[in-house]
Order: C-alpha cells, then sequence, then structure tokens
C-alpha cells in the first residue's frame, strides 16, 4: 500500500471516529436536557450551542468528504430546507463567539424560502457568519437580510458588517483557497483563508454564488482601513418554490 493511499486510510478513519463523537455529543445534550431547569435560559442556551456545535462539526466532515470525493455528493438526495432556520442555527452555534467581542447579530427580515438542500448545507451560513464575526471590530453589529425574487425564484442572503477594506480585485479574491486581503492579515494576525471558499464551494453544488462587495473607508483601527462589507449569496428555490 503507498503511503498516499494509507494516508487517506486513516484520515477516513480519523473523520468517522469524529463523526462518531460529534453524534454522542449530540446524544448527551438531548439527554441532558430534561435534568436542566426549564427556568435556567442561560444553561439552556449553552445547550443549545454544544449541540449546534456538534452538528456542525458533523457537517464540517462531510465537507472533507464532498471534497475528497466530488462526486459522493451526487449520490445524496436534496431536502427541503427552510433558509432562515439554517442561518438562526448558525447564529446559536456561535453565540458565545460573538458575545466574546461583543457583538450582535440582527435579522432586519426574514424568509419562508425553502431550498433543496444537500445534508451539509448549514455549513454556509456557518462559515459565512463565523468570517463576519472573526473580522468585525469589537461592540459591532453584523445584520443579516433577505430578498426574495418571485421573477427569477429565488433568495438572495446579504450579510453586511464593518471589517477590514478589501480592494475590487480582492472581492473576487477572498473566495479562492488561501487567500486573504492584505487589510485583513494586518487585522487578524492568524487565518488561512479557506472559510469563504468552502462557502463558495457549497453554493455552487446548491446551484447558487457567492459576492462581496465593499464599500469606502468608514474608519481606521490600529491604523487599518475598515469599511462596510457585504457578502451576498443567491440560491434558487426548491421546485415548488417557497413556504
Amino acid at each position: 500500500m503507498d503511503k498516499e493511499k494509507a494516508g487517506n486510510e486513516e484520515l477516513l478513519n480519523l473523520m468517522h471516529d469524529l463523526r462518531r463523537l460529534g453524534g454522542l455529543l449530540q446524544t448527551n445534550v438531548h439527554e441532558l436536557r430534561p435534568f436542566v431547569d426549564r427556568t435556567n435560559a442561560e444553561a439552556r442556551t449553552r445547550l443549545d450551542a454544544i449541540e449546534q456545535t456538534a452538528h456542525f462539526i458533523r457537517k464540517r466532515l462531510d465537507i472533507v468528504d464532498i471534497q475528497l470525493n466530488p462526486a459522493l455528493w451526487m449520490q445524496q438526495d436534496p431536502v427541503a430546507r427552510p433558509l432562515h432556520a439554517e442561518f438562526v442555527s448558525a447564529t446559536t452555534c456561535l453565540r458565545e463567539r460573538a458575545r466574546e467581542k461583543n457583538i450582535t447579530v440582527k435579522y432586519e427580515n426574514t424568509s419562508d424560502a425553502t431550498i433543496a438542500a444537500y445534508p451539509f448545507f448549514g455549513m454556509l451560513a456557518l462559515l459565512l457568519l463565523e468570517n463576519a464575526i472573526k473580522y468585525s471590530p469589537k461592540t459591532h453589529e453584523i445584520t443579516v437580510s433577505y430578498d426574495d425574487d418571485l421573477l427569477s425564484k429565488s433568495t438572495t442572503v446579504c450579510m453586511r458588517n464593518y471589517g477590514p477594506m478589501i480592494s475590487a480585485q480582492e472581492c473576487t479574491q477572498i473566495f479562492q483557497d488561501k487567500f486573504r486581503g492584505e487589510n485583513a492579515k494586518l487585522a487578524v494576525a492568524n487565518g488561512e483563508g479557506r472559510g469563504l471558499k468552502i462557502a463558495a464551494f457549497i453554493a455552487e453544488l446548491h446551484s447558487g454564488d457567492v459576492t462581496a462587495k465593499c464599500g469606502p473607508e468608514h474608519s481606521r483601527i490600529a491604523n487599518v482601513p475598515y469599511a462596510l462589507i457585504s457578502v451576498c449569496t443567491k440560491l434558487p428555490w426548491r421546485e415548488n418554490g417557497r413556504g
């Protein structure tokens, strides 16, 4: 057995174990819920976050499966999923991370759109929101809005936050693997530049696309220019439309 094949088999075994542990974590949270006082909102919120985190760990492993074997996703059947619920789930998962920076996530409206989604679709919302939280200054707000288009039978979800300015060219490059804008490197030292690439990949698998726009300079933090960043994802509705 050559080294590459052995390495792939070891990776697959590791992924299997991680997926199983994620499932056990979700089961334990489910079994713990009856013992948590219903009046203890903080404890129940933490349980929600743990459960959603375990859920997204398993979905992230699904993405690795897809990247290792692109034909794999074609063997799965998409199911109808409410778009707004997927983003709310990601918000629940990342609530503690947002709270650490005193960042609020505000939904300006809702949508009753449903899409034909593969099991790993929720990672799209998680990656986009995680990226916005990471690059937003403390005490700022992230907004999410939906635009349902009856003509094209699609919904565009736009996430907006103040982040390090990106040039017009970088607005397209940030969806390339391991790419980070110059100001992003100055603002946040750690980062791999992979999240938006994976998000765009997921959108593409769902016949959608992700685009980014940057407004004019709004302020400077540690001499790094910040501006309003809009990352918008356009997704087609499932065959039967909305609701």
